[in-house]
């Protein structure tokens, strides 16, 4: 009797075999996927996708910023620059001589010895900085009518006690102008005064800051938004010790601060700023920003979200001939924007028609002509809707921010 399977067996047996071989064939090329981006992921940091710097590893590579090194300047600083350095003053505040103890030679004492004259140095220092306080008597007086009339506590001086302002300008400089955080605030000044504030002192003076600036805050978010161009980016933040983002909307010589502890619709409408527009915005990619797109006049993207976007794509292709077009890209972008660095050097409003062609070379054009994120779209118009008004606490300060990039992100 034969073992032999059957040709209808065999032909059964390669049938299932073929199965299997293309499910793990499958399986295979699902998984080599899987593992190409976690590797890619893992490969992420904030030079090549829109990761913040504080998500960084400790073992960040060195050297990927994309900002380029200029050829022409050193570090340091530059030819032309007026140099500052400490020069003796002809009236010191204070003199105080140091004569010597013994000789340098035979170690006698000197103490009765010839004067030969001295060596000046002037130390420029600071105080050191001490507590004082004052005791205010509010003195009353009785006039010939019977009347006992006080004196009025000066400006700023309230109850039996309270901080002076010299302490609370400095307290608000630290926290404002400096931006520290209220709770490092009222430790640097117990640190370097030995004065012990709270986190309350400081808040209040936060406040007498703010409520000045009200009006000025609603004609800053107006001006913002009749402005042509203006840049908005945000940043994870914490918040009083919770998650929360920080937002920065900025036109020409013009930068509007906020926080909220949300990403979302309700902090982005209830600024009052973006509703309002109708001319071109410059954001990145982020969802968020997409709903206002329908009443703007274009969109640019932030050229340093698409340098980083682009390196991702460089570091993760499989071979250089893919990377190709992604460098050429970032080519075409640093080109234009040295074309505009030049434009705005030479006190022109535009490039010149030779530098926008010089921006682009020909082996490059195909590349960024077919890339969307790399120009301006226009979008439709309509209506303007009505700004809300803001449920979150901000802080409007001015500057020299370009209106033709974004803030880093």
């Amino acid at each position: 009797m034969s073992l032999r399977p059957s040709y209808e067996e065999l032909a059964a047996l390669v049938a299932v075999q073929a199965r299997v071989i293309d499910e793990l064939r499958a399986e295979n090329a699902e998984l080599r996927a899987r593992v190409a981006e976690l590797e890619r992921r893992l490969g992420m940091d904030s030079s090549n996708s829109s990761k913040p710097p504080s998500s960084d590893p400790l073992e960040k590579k060195a050297g990927r910023s994309q900002r380029e090194r200029s050829k022409e300047r050193r570090p340091g600083g530059q030819k032309g620059r007026v140099g500052r350095a400490l020069e003796m003053v002809a009236e010191p505040d204070r003199i105080e001589r140091i004569d010597p103890v013994e000789c340098a030679g035979c170690h006698n004492s000197l103490a009765d010895a010839v004067d030969a004259g001295f060596r000046a140095v002037q130390v420029f220092d600071i105080p050191l900085v001490e507590q004082q306080v004052t005791e205010l008597h509010l003195a009353r007086r009785r006039c010939a009518c019977g009347t006992v009339t006080a004196a009025p506590a000066p400006a700023g001086v309230h109850g039996p006690t309270c901080y002076g302002p010299n302490l609370r300008a400095f307290a608000t400089l630290l926290a404002a102008d400096g931006q520290i955080s209220t709770e490092r605030t009222a430790k640097l000044i117990e640190g370097l005064l030995n004065i012990p504030v709270s986190t309350g002192f400081v808040d209040r003076c936060l406040t007498r800051l703010d409520e000045p600036l009200a009006d000025f805050e609603a004609h800053l978010k107006q001006a913002l938004r009749r402005a042509e161009v203006i840049g908005t980016d945000e940043t994870p933040i914490s918040l009083s010790g919770a998650p929360g983002y920080a937002y920065t909307v900025h036109a020409e010589n013009l930068t509007w601060y906020g926080a909220a502890d949300n990403r979302g619709h309700a902090a982005l409408d209830g600024f009052g700023i973006l509703p309002g527009h109708h001319g071109v915005l410059i954001r990145d990619d982020y969802v968020g920003y997409h709903k206002y797109d329908t009443h703007l006049a274009g969109v640019q993207l932030c050229c340093a979200h698409i340098l980083r976007d682009l390196q991702g794509v460089i570091d993760n292709a499989p071979d250089a001939e893919r990377a190709a077009w992604a460098q050429a890209a970032q080519r075409v972008l640093r080109e234009a924007g040295r074309a505009v660095e030049q434009a705005r050097a030479d006190g022109d409003t535009s490039c010149r028609p030779a530098s926008r062609n010089a921006s682009q070379p020909s082996s490059a054009r195909p590349y960024a002509a077919a890339s969307p994120s790399t120009r301006t779209h226009r979008a439709p118009r309509r209506a303007r809707p009505a700004s809300s008004r803001s449920g979150y606490a901000t802080r409007a300060t001015k500057s020299s921010a370009s209106p033709g990039t974004s803030p880093q992100g």
